[in-house]
């Protein structure tokens, strides 16, 4: 996954840490967390100035088509093709 910086057009980071495609991402309203789901059944958290991985959260039996965080950044929902949505406690991943 690529990262691009919309002011220049140049890409800001690569990504790679998901085995499988990415299918959904979201940005916390905070700015400092980058969300993505992807068919290899993970959510993974990075942070957006360091972009290291920062959280990988497990537990869909299927990809992850998408993922949005509340107002607050507390929580994070993800959806996936097991169509049993999971709402995970941030920071801690549970």
């Amino acid at each position: 996954m690529r990262v691009w910086d919309a002011t220049t057009g140049e890409a800001r980071a690569c990504i790679g840490a998901h085995e499988e495609e990415i299918l959904g991402v979201a940005i916390s309203a905070d700015g400092r967390t980058l969300a993505a789901g992807s068919v290899d059944w993970t959510v993974r958290l990075w942070d957006t100035v360091t972009f290291e991985s920062r959280t990988v959260l497990q537990g869909h039996r299927g990809g992850v088509r998408a993922v949005a965080f509340s107002p607050d950044d507390r929580t994070l929902v993800s959806a996936g093709i097991d169509v049993a949505p999971r709402l995970w406690q941030l920071p801690a991943g549970k």
